[in-house]
């Protein structure tokens, strides 16, 4: 729980005392006025003390309260000096009714505010301040253990609840980078998705063109026409891809890792992509089941749509496929994913490479799952299934 959330009444307490810069100095005048007036009155003093110690008396009164100013800006300079100011004053001039108070704000203040390593010294301070001020004839000689007890159970009190914040602070600090790590994570996969498989599809298809551009120029020119299609629309997708980047980057709250992608191709643009593999060379039937709906979220459309482009892609450039089958299926409130091609096959010691890796991230993401290994009759087969509910 948060320390400003805290349900206790002793954070609540503590909490009052954590305001912002103006409330310090009024904290911290309230205090000069309250020791000054605690210094004016009559009080235990020592014996033989005159006229002569007014003047000192009102000064070290005035440090004591004045301390507690710097008490969020610099809190152990702030205590030490209220600190050392107390046992000057109650060592020389007798104790003061009012300045263990404020010794007391100070030392809460240094738990609430002060470093890990720095806060650790308000105790001793403490009780150093507590043993001058109870040093005088007039008082008893043994500091009474309650008044230990409280100044550090006050003490203790609020380090712990700045401790617990700082925690928090550091467990947001890593949920930043984490997110940070996974959007970077994202934004490679998108780049590796749209770049690479149609970088992979148009050298394809250009080295095809070259082949036959002396025996069939018409064929090669409805290669590289389709090249420049294949071009032109990786550029409009490029452009969208970065786009999204721009939007994360101006935001306020920061990239969601994960998150969907708005406006990115989907089930809908299956039937344009087995065509640009079709003017590459690599034969696709696309086969949807009973079921199978046109739209889901747009998170799952694209996961679907950047799968069978991966299977394909590796299809045509890994394995030299001449055919591949993607059938879609849906299953027990799961939408069934499954690319086999014809060609070679995964070979000996064969490891998924990033596209694959990206895969699984993304299905993963989605809380699906992935296989991918030879398939049965020859070939390469890759298969995702991933959770749906209604349209979106």
């Amino acid at each position: 729980m948060h320390p400003t959330t805290s349900g206790t009444r002793a954070e609540r307490a503590v909490q009052a005392l954590t305001g912002g810069r103006s409330l310090d100095v009024l904290l911290a005048a309230v205090a000069v006025v309250a020791t000054v007036a605690g210094r004016l009155s009559e009080g235990p003093s020592p014996a033989g003390a005159g006229p002569a110690t007014v003047v000192p008396g009102l000064l070290l009164a005035v440090v004591v309260g004045g301390s507690l100013a710097w008490r969020r800006t610099a809190p152990l300079a702030s205590y030490a000096v209220g600190t050392a100011a107390l046992v000057v004053e109650s060592l020389a001039l007798g104790p003061s009714p009012v300045s263990p108070y404020a010794n007391l704000v100070g030392v809460v203040s240094l738990g609430w505010f002060g470093s890990a390593r720095r806060a650790l010294w308000g105790p001793p301070f403490a009780l150093v301040g507590i043993a001058a001020w109870f040093a005088s004839p007039q008082l008893p000689a043994v500091v009474p253990v309650t008044v230990v007890l409280v100044w550090l159970a006050s003490w203790a009190l609020a380090y712990q609840v700045a401790r617990r914040r700082e925690a928090e602070a550091r467990d947001r600090a890593t949920r930043q980078r984490e997110a940070v790590r996974d959007e970077r994570t994202r934004i490679a996969r998108e780049l590796h998705d749209v770049v690479g498989h149609a970088l992979s599809l148009m050298l394809v298809q250009v080295g095809a063109a070259r082949t036959v551009l002396d025996e069939r120029p018409a064929a090669a020119r409805d290669l590289l026409l389709a090249t420049e299609r294949t071009g032109a629309e990786t550029m409009a997708e490029l452009d969208r891809v970065l786009g999204l980047l721009r939007e994360d980057v101006g935001s306020d709250t920061g990239p969601v890792a994960g998150g969907p992608v708005d406006d990115g191709p989907g089930l809908a643009d299956l039937d344009g992509l087995v065509a640009r593999f079709g003017d590459a060379g690599l034969q696709v039937r696309l086969d949807r089941g009973p079921g199978v709906r046109a739209h889901y979220s747009t998170s799952t459309d694209l996961a679907v749509y950047r799968v069978v482009q991966e299977a394909l892609t590796n299809a045509l450039r890994h394995g030299r496929a001449a055919t591949a089958r993607v059938s879609l299926r849906c299953r027990d409130g799961e939408l069934l994913v499954e690319v086999v091609d014809d060609g070679t096959g995964p070979a000996p010691g064969w490891e998924p490479g990033r596209g694959l890796l990206g895969v699984r991230e993304r299905t993963g993401l989605l809380g699906g799952g992935v296989e991918h290994g030879a398939a049965p009759g020859g070939g390469f087969r890759l298969a995702v299934h991933l959770p749906v509910g209604a349209p979106s």
